[in-house]
C-alpha cells in the first residue's frame, strides 16, 4: 500500500520534496544472499553487500544502503544479521512495527536527534534469523524520507534460496 507515500507530494505533481515520486519505484528487490533476505526498494537506493566492502568478511553478514540522490552520508540504512540479540531490548525496541507479511515479529525504536543527524532502528525476528537494521539520516531529510524508508522494510523478507513461497515481499 503506497497511500501513505503519496502523502509526500509537495508540489502537486506527484514529485517528492527530493524531486521525484517514489512510490512507484518500490520495485527493485534485492534477494542476493546466502540467508535469503529480500526487501523492496527505490530505484535511488544504492544496496552493497557487506562482505564486498569488507573483503575479510566470510559468508552474508547484512547489506549497507545509501540514497544515491543525496550527498553521501544523508542517508544511510545498515542492515545486518544479529541472531544473538546483541542489540535487541525491550526497553529499546518498544514500538511494534507492522510488516507486510503479518508471521514476522518486528520492532521499531523511537528516532534519535543529536546534532543535524537522526537515527533509528528496527529488529526483525525470522524463525532462523534475526536482523537489527539501522537508519542513519540528516535530520533536514527524516520527515521526507521516514514513510518511504517505512515502505521498504516492511518488505523485508527472509526465503531460503532455492524454495518458493506465496509470500512476496512488496
Amino acid at each position: 500500500d503506497t497511500a501513505a507515500l503519496t502523502g509526500l507530494d509537495t508540489i502537486g505533481r506527484g514529485d517528492t520534496a527530493l524531486g521525484k515520486d517514489l512510490t512507484s519505484d518500490m520495485e527493485r528487490e534485492f534477494a542476493e544472499n546466502e540467508i535469503g533476505l529480500k526487501f523492496n526498494y527505490p530505484d535511488s537506493w544504492n544496496v552493497i553487500s557487506i562482505s564486498d566492502i569488507d573483503k575479510n568478511k566470510e559468508g552474508f553478514e547484512g547489506v549497507v544502503i545509501a540514497y544515491t540522490t543525496l550527498q553521501p552520508g544523508n542517508l544511510n540504512i545498515f542492515i545486518t544479521v544479529d541472531n544473538n540479540e546483541v542489540v535487541f531490548s525491550r526497553e529499546k525496541f518498544e514500538e511494534p512495527f507492522g510488516m507486510i507479511t503479518e508471521n514476522i515479529i518486528a520492532y521499531k525504536s523511537k528516532p534519535f536527534f543529536a546534532g543535524d543527524d537522526a537515527t533509528y532502528e528496527y529488529f526483525i525476528f525470522f524463525p532462523e534469523h534475526k536482523l537489527h537494521v539501522r537508519v542513519s539520516i540528516k535530520e533536514i531529510f527524516y520527515e521526507k524520507m521516514k514513510d518511504i524508508i517505512d515502505q521498504s522494510i516492511k518488505t523485508i523478507n527472509i526465503q531460503k534460496p532455492g524454495t518458493t513461497t506465496n509470500n512476496t515481499t512488496g
